[in-house]
């Protein structure tokens, strides 16, 4: 924890939760050290009676400090867990000086330095993206580009990376991925189309900028902003299939977003599902990202049993935490198929399970399958005949096969035939910022075939069969 002074009248510091500072979600915790802070309506519901006796207050209720106040605010970037790349050493392009890769992820930024002459990763940075203040989703960081303007969000994004590269000399260039409305942000450009039908981005190209009309300290290298497949599936992905060369088989890219791809007979079909921050546990009662003291996993033996993050005392849950919790709970009978939750579930006096818990996840749970159902649907096949399910992504990296599947995220698999790859979209960045085979990234984009979930009509009937936890029932193929 780390103790700010805020004087009268200065805004207090923290970073909005998932509601994006409407004051709803409870999220931006703030515990006053010295002065006094008065507890306003939305604190009395989202606070308990104890936090709120401790000092704990809910920042972006309050606007400007009302006196001279010491606040103690988390430090959230010494203790969150970042997935890097799992892949240190690369065959050598030939060239001389060195290479950035950047993965520009809603709620984490990924960075590696390449020495191009050994093809070896000297560096990695990996911390959490500053435009998380504006909100847990794309959606929110859309409209928060529009209200407080693109500069806002660019500026902290830019600066960050440029701290990172202060002592790396002889860049000769930069790749940068990312889903749509992260990469448009980093290059200054409004993603108000992404936002809203029919999801057209701005930036639909391969682009190269001068690195010195971006950051204020970087100059005489090359920024190569990979394209978006489309409005909603974007160069992550994109570098996802890139790195695997995907063939008869589905990945799924899981994150504040839920990105999927699918292979077969030579064609690729590339879509979204709107999962929002459910799946990393920032929409949840107790959750949060994968922190210092975040219980990562659940399971049931004669009572609950848990993990946290760093083996101290649990403080929320993360996202992992979550999804074996409801897997234990959906085994162990506490949750039937429908999802109803009997009464909450506590691991401790003040880290709960409830009925809105699991609604919430069941709404990014069944989008995310239904998804996935679609896309099988338009490629002639089943989940269940799929030899290969890759599971990438920093978050995907630190979930449990078994409890996927318990949880009905994929309709019948075989366990044998996931894969946890881990962070796949930042090992293809620095690929291809070593080879520099252009050719072949803009073959995939040409080759994938975008999919609207909002508009194909098996979507709504395939989501309402998948809220469930029992077995799901299939969409009409002839339909």
């Amino acid at each position: 924890m780390m103790q700010v002074d805020v004087k009268k009248g200065e805004p207090l510091p923290f970073e909005h939760g998932a509601c994006a500072g409407k004051g709803v979600c409870g999220k931006c915790k703030i515990r006053v050290v010295a002065g006094r802070l008065p507890v306003v309506e939305a604190e009395s519901r989202l606070l308990t009676k104890r936090e709120q006796a401790g000092g704990i207050r809910l920042a972006c209720c309050h606007g400007l400090s009302p006196e001279d106040l010491r606040i103690e605010v988390e430090e959230a970037d010494a203790s969150f867990q970042i997935v890097g790349n799992a892949c240190r050493q690369y065959r050598s392009g030939g060239d001389t000086g060195f290479a950035v890769a950047v993965d520009i992820g809603t709620t984490t930024v990924a960075l590696n330095v390449i020495h191009l002459q050994t093809g070896r990763v000297e560096k990695e940075a990996l911390f959490l993206n500053p435009q998380r203040r504006f909100g847990a989703d794309v959606l929110s960081r859309v409209d928060a580009a529009r209200t407080v303007g693109l500069d806002a969000l660019q500026k902290p994004l830019l600066a960050c990376i440029e701290r990172e590269l202060r002592h790396v000399s002889n860049i000769k260039r930069m790749t940068v991925c990312g889903n749509p409305v992260m990469t448009h942000l980093f290059m200054g450009v409004d993603p108000a189309s992404i936002g809203q039908a029919p999801y057209r981005c701005a930036v639909k190209t391969y682009r190269e900028l001068d690195a010195g009309k971006l950051f204020e300290h970087l100059e005489g290298f090359v920024v190569q902003v990979l394209p978006p497949i489309s409005g909603y599936v974007g160069s992550d992905v994109l570098m996802d299939l890139y790195e695997t060369r995907l063939e008869d088989g589905l990945l799924v890219d899981l994150g504040t977003n839920g990105e999927l791809a699918l292979a077969r007979n030579g064609q690729i079909w590339v879509s979204s599902a709107a999962c929002g921050p459910a799946f990393e546990g920032g929409s949840l009662s107790c959750g949060s990202g994968a922190c210092a003291g975040a219980v990562d996993q659940v399971w049931y033996e004669k009572g609950w049993r848990f993990h946290t993050i760093g083996g101290g005392e649990a403080k929320s849950v993360c996202g992992s935490g979550y999804i074996s919790w409801l897997a234990a709970a959906v085994q162990e009978g506490f949750i039937d198929e429908s999802g109803r939750l009997e009464t909450d579930l506590a691991l401790n006096g003040e880290i709960r399970l409830t009925q809105n818990d699991v609604r919430a996840f069941q709404m990014a749970k069944g989008a995310l399958a239904a998804a996935i159902e679609v896309l099988c649907v338009r490629a002639g096949t089943r989940v269940a005949d799929l030899k290969t399910i890759q599971i990438a992504g920093g978050f995907g990296r630190h979930l449990a096969g078994d409890d996927l599947l318990a949880l009905g995220f994929f309709s019948q698999a075989s366990e044998r035939a996931l894969e946890m790859t881990g962070n796949v979209a930042l090992q293809g960045a620095v690929r291809f910022a070593i080879k520099q085979d252009l050719e072949t990234v803009e073959n995939i984009v040409k080759t994938a075939e975008p999919v609207l979930m909002a508009t194909d009509p098996l979507f709504l009937e395939a989501f309402v069969n998948h809220m469930g936890f029992g077995k799901s029932v299939h969409i009409d193929r002839n339909s």
